[in-house]
This record gives C-alpha cells, sequence and structure tokens, in this order.
C-alpha cells in the first residue's frame, strides 16, 4: 500500500470532519434541541436538574452537556456481527494430473485460498467512556472467533474418501483513546490501538484418519500502535441521530507463523515471524434513538480494512520464511444499547 496515498486518505477524512462542522452550524441553537426543549422537532422534556456540570467552562462547549447535565460515564455493549472478505490468492492443490476427478477445466487449481468464504461471525463490542471538563477518556473491546469454512476435495485414487481442507480466523482488538470535543457535532479523537488476527489451516485430513498429507499452519498478527479519528453527527431530527466514524492508523505487526508441513520437497515443521508496518482503517454509521435522558438505542453499519498481515494459507507459498503481505476486509452490522450516569 503507497503511504502517499494513505496521507491522502487522512488528510480527506479531517477535511471531511472539519468542513461538516460548518455545514451542520457549529452555533445553530437547533443543534441542542435534544434535551433542553427548545423547537418544535424537540423530545418529551427530561429532568432540567443539573448534575456534575463544570463550575469553569474553561476549554469545554457546554452546549454539548444539552444545558441540563454531563455525565461523569458512558458505557455501551453491542453485537458486532461482521464478514470477513479478501484474501491472497494462494495454491493449495493445484491442478490434477488425471481426470478422475471429472473437472471441466483441467488447468485450474483444485484448491485455492480465493475458494473459501467465511461468511458472518458475531461477537461483543463494549466500550466505557469517562467525561471530564475538557477531555474524555475511552476504553473499547470487541472480538469475534466464531469465523470458519471447510471444503472437501475428492482424492483421484479414493473419490469415496475425500480430503477436508478447514481454515479458522479469529480478531480481537483494545483501544484507549482521549476524546476532545472541539463543538457538538464533532469528535476528535487520538490514542492507542492492539489488535491480533490468528489463523489456523489444516489441510488434507481424510475423515476418520489422522492423515494430514498437507499439513497445519498456524499464523498470528500482533498489531501495536497509534491512531486518530473522528465521530461527527452527521443529522438530527428530535431523538434520533446519525453519526459517521473514521479511524485510521500505521501499526507495527509482529506476524509469526508455524508450519507443519508435507507438501512438494518440505517435509517437516517451520517456523518464522518478521516485524514490519501494518494500516488498520475502520469506517462507519451509527443510527442513535434516544428512549431516556440517559438510555439510547443505536444501529449502524461497520468496514474494518486490514492491510500487511499473514494470513495461514499464503504461507504454503513460502513454508520455511513469512509471506504477510495480503489484505483483509471486513463488514457488517452493529446492534446495542448505550447509557450515561
Amino acid at each position: 500500500m503507497s503511504y502517499k496515498a494513505l496521507g491522502a486518505i487522512v488528510n480527506a477524512f479531517f477535511v471531511l470532519a472539519i468542513g461538516s462542522t460548518i455545514v451542520l452550524g457549529l452555533d445553530d441553537p437547533a443543534a441542542y434541541r435534544l434535551i433542553t426543549g427548545d423547537g418544535e422537532d424537540s423530545p418529551p422534556s427530561f429532568s432540567e436538574t443539573a448534575v456534575d456540570q463544570p463550575q469553569d467552562a474553561g476549554c469545554c462547549n457546554l452546549g454539548c452537556c444539552q444545558s441540563c447535565c454531563c455525565p461523569r460515564w458512558t458505557a455501551t455493549a453491542d453485537v458486532i456481527i461482521l464478514d470477513r472478505i479478501g484474501n491472497k490468492s494462494q495454491t493449495i492443490l493445484g491442478p490434477p494430473t488425471d481426470d478422475v476427478i471429472g473437472l471441466v477445466n483441467a488447468s485450474a487449481d483444485r484448491l485455492n485460498s480465493n475458494d473459501f468464504a467465511f461468511g458472518f461471525a458475531a461477537g461483543p463490542r463494549l466500550s466505557l467512556i469517562r467525561q471530564t471538563q475538557c477531555y474524555d477518556y475511552e476504553v473499547l473491546y470487541f472480538g469475534i472467533d466464531g469465523w470458519s469454512d471447510c471444503r472437501f476435495i475428492p482424492q483421484s485414487l479414493n473419490p469415496a474418501s475425500p480430503l477436508l481442507f478447514d481454515w479458522s480466523s479469529r480478531l480481537y482488538n483494545v483501544e484507549l483513546n482521549v476524546r476532545w470535543n472541539p463543538c457538538c457535532q464533532v469528535t476528535m479523537l487520538a490514542g492507542f490501538r492492539w489488535a491480533e488476527l490468528r489463523e489456523d489451516f489444516i489441510g488434507g485430513r481424510v475423515l476418520d484418519s489422522g492423515f494430514l498429507p498437507v499439513g497445519d499452519i498456524k499464523t498470528n498478527n500482533h498489531l501495536y500502535g497509534l491512531q486518530v479519528g473522528a465521530d461527527a453527527r452527521l443529522w438530527q431530527r428530535g431523538c434520533f441521530s446519525i453519526n459517521g466514524l473514521g479511524k485510521v492508523g500505521i501499526y507495527g505487526n509482529h506476524a509469526e507463523q508455524i508450519s507443519d508441513l508435507n507438501i512438494g520437497q518440505f517435509i517437516g515443521i517451520g517456523s518464522a515471524w518478521t516485524n514490519h508496518a501494518a494500516f488498520i482503517g475502520e469506517f462507519g454509521l451509527q443510527a442513535r434513538y434516544q428512549v431516556t435522558q440517559s438510555l439510547a438505542l443505536r444501529a449502524g453499519y461497520e468496514l474494518l480494512w486490514l492491510d500487511g498481515i499473514a494470513i495461514a494459507p499464503a504461507q504454503f507459498g513460502n513454508p520455511v520464511g513469512i509471506d504477510s503481505n495480503a489484505t483483509v476486509f471486513y463488514h457488517g452490522a452493529t446492534a446495542g444499547l448505550e447509557y450515561s450516569f
């Protein structure tokens, strides 16, 4: 991936975030209608008792507190459902040497990494934000460990006993962010992100036996680095609003692989590791409905992009080294609750 292209993405992202504050109208009183009750589109009035409101405005925009309450904490609990797409093309079983398998195109691979389709898997996403007078502090976690897919390939000499190839993948993410509200519509953030992608590829196992003619490959990607981003309110009417979120960062990736293979001229156990730069980008839209002063319902769409990682099947092309040049995308839906207190 070109770093000039990455720089252009980051610059365009921040121009969009800043521009959105102008378009939305930073000082428009309509932006504060949600709880104050101003305007005909406001929701039913909540309590007007001030809670933990700062004594000195300082660098804060008190309009973001909706003039009636500034909660100390905001907790969210979501279910995140993502599809894993995108692989690096890698031949696992080459073209057949005879016509027993009966492929229409005898020059095609019998099995390629692109033949696997993971589909959607679900996991939790939890966050806790501590609000202070000028800055907020966020801890966020999500994890999904349910991606897997398998393929059966007939054997030329024994079609009744096909070979099983199984690929599983897991993704975990932890973030520590500092958030700053220059206005009610936009929250800027910067922080530390740790992500881990683990994969296991077991190939060529005959059912009801321990025969492994191809092998077992495990890869781990440990990504550590800094990120920047913004969370902008794109549209609001009454209790309902839509936010846009974007985060980008360059990370150090400690990638490693362990292979137990029996392919071609390589038979045995091999391992390798490398350290290099990787990229993570995250973008999303989220709809939010304020049920009460403290409770809101959330639902949205997420896109996650990882570049410069090692995936398990790619190691078939380099069993005594490591290939960490793959790109993977995740996309899907989120839904959950937000509670402020």
